[in-house]
């Protein structure tokens, strides 16, 4: 697994970001102008935090919408 969770409390956590997944952020960061990894995840929890549980929408180049939600495995709904 690429993301692991490590030790956590009320206020924190500890989460590594290895091979595919770091590789992604920066190349998000990159695409982005964004100035690094860290910055690249806070501008994606407020984005996650603006739509407030609802799908995300992007716009194609052809014009097409596509939502974008959590899958079930990652809301926890699946044993």
């Amino acid at each position: 697994m690429a993301i692991h969770k490590g030790n956590s409390t009320d206020t924190q956590t500890d989460i590594t970001i290895s091979n595919g997944d770091f590789q992604a952020l920066k190349k998000i960061a990159q695409d982005y102008g964004i100035a690094d990894e860290s910055d690249v995840i806070a501008f994606a929890i407020g984005v996650l935090s603006r739509a407030n549980g609802r799908a995300i929408s992007i716009e194609q180049e052809d014009g097409t919408i596509l939502k974008f939600i959590p899958a079930d495995k990652l809301r926890g709904n699946t044993p």
